[in-house]
């Protein structure tokens, strides 16, 4: 199989997942990953590193691309109606800044983000695709690394070089969280228990910076590191089950760790992760 890039699961189906891949496209399972099929018709891209399933929608996708960059062949965001058996291109044309995230608003649909990582700025359409604007951000966030909404939809989430951002109008004006000294975030979690305890996934900024993983009980103000043992780590996604004290996390190059106490890490697993290009500014 080619070096897998992104992952997802259809709401309402866990057993149904979708992965993204560098050299073989978008790959399906309808079976939890026990065999998969690579039926995309319409999707002209082999490299795919980013994918988002409409949560009010099942059967609405978007692909965005990351295929090696020739000056001519901008990477693209692809949408699928029917639940990735057919896709189609839509407009975006994002030059050399590939799509490494994507996005949808829970609560209007028609609102999808495209994040090329540590971009200053995002993609944004707000009619399901059909056409894309560039989102300057303030530059107290630093460069983006993905956007996240709550649950509602009307509180948007940047993940920033800088620290955390938070917006309440739509991306216009921003609220920045240091998260810790030189940490650059790259995923959110929010606890649907308890919707101001927060969940994030750090990387150094810079060599000698901090990475991990740290927690928020005040929506974001305040935060604490949780465990130990990743603090040199890149966070990139985090899996957690506090009810059933279970909490996982991937991190770039360094497989999936997993927390065993209030203050261990252990490294379970350790599989091949070549690095990702990433770009400073999008074309205006």
């Amino acid at each position: 199989m080619a070096p897998v890039v992104a992952l997802v699961s259809k709401p309402g189906t866990p057993q149904t997942l979708f992965i993204g891949t560098r050299g073989a496209g978008v790959l399906k399972s309808s079976d939890g990953a026990a065999s998969w099929t690579g039926s995309a018709q319409g999707l002209n891209d082999s490299y795919v590193s980013s994918i988002a399933v409409d949560p009010s929608n099942a059967s609405t996708m978007y692909a965005g691309t990351s295929h090696p960059y020739n000056g001519s062949n901008s990477q693209r965001v692809y949408k699928s109606t029917d639940g990735g058996g057919t896709w189609s291109q839509t407009s975006l044309d994002a030059q050399g800044f590939s799509i490494t995230s994507l996005s949808i608003n829970p609560g209007k649909a028609t609102q999808v983000i495209a994040v090329s990582q540590g971009a200053v700025g995002y993609f944004q359409s707000l009619d399901s695709g059909k056409t894309w604007s560039t989102v300057a951000t303030d530059p107290n966030c630093g460069g983006v690394n993905a956007v996240f909404f709550d649950s509602s939809g009307s509180t948007e989430y940047l993940a920033g070089t800088f620290g955390l951002c938070r917006s309440t109008d739509g991306g216009k004006t921003w609220t920045q969280s240091s998260v810790a000294l030189l940490a650059s975030v790259q995923t959110l979690w929010i606890d649907s228990a308890s919707p101001s305890t927060f969940y994030v996934g750090a990387a150094p900024a810079v060599p000698g910076g901090t990475g991990g993983v740290f927690k928020s009980t005040d929506a974001g103000q305040t935060w604490q590191p949780v465990g130990t043992g990743l603090e040199a780590a890149s966070v990139t996604a985090i899996l957690a089950r506090p009810s059933a004290g279970k909490f996982l996390v991937s991190t770039h190059g360094n497989g999936i760790a997993e927390l065993l106490a209030a203050q261990d890490r252990q490294i379970v697993h350790l599989p091949a992760s070549p690095p990702r290009q990433t770009r400073t500014h999008l074309p205006r």
